[in-house]
């Protein structure tokens, strides 16, 4: 079995907090500029060869490399199918990259992957932006 933890941070504490845990959205408050971005990042979803490149890709344009978090923020809640908050896990922002339904660009990370745990608690959460 693939264990994976999330780190955060309270003063003073490093807290290894097991990813998938049921009560992980409950307990830790997930960051869109502190957790998402660098998750989007880290799976390669902004660069310049994807969503990243000054066109966009696929009707979906992120900024490069993350520069402007607040414009990928509204990138990501315009419409209701890049983030369902109704039915989080049907959200395209985790079903493309994990190749649940088509993506032209290749597989990002998998269902049981901290990015995915992250993005998820994050709609769970409310997918509000914390800047």
């Amino acid at each position: 079995m693939n264990h994976c933890f999330r780190t955060s941070w309270w003063p003073g504490i490093l807290l290894l907090i097991p990813v998938g845990s049921p009560s992980l959205a409950e307990e830790t408050k997930v960051s869109f500029r502190n957790d998402i971005m660098p998750a989007l990042s880290r799976a390669g979803c902004n660069t310049g060869g994807c969503h990243g490149h000054r066109d966009g890709r696929g009707n979906f344009k992120l900024s490069l490399w993350g520069e402007d978090p607040s414009k990928d923020y509204e990138a990501l809640l315009a419409g209701a199918r890049r983030v369902n908050q109704k039915s989080p896990a049907a959200s395209w922002i985790l079903r493309k990259p994990t190749l649940e339904m088509e993506h032209k660009g290749k597989k990002r990370f998998a269902r049981d992957s901290l990015e995915y745990a992250l993005i998820l608690d994050w709609i769970k959460q409310g997918a509000t932006d914390d800047h």
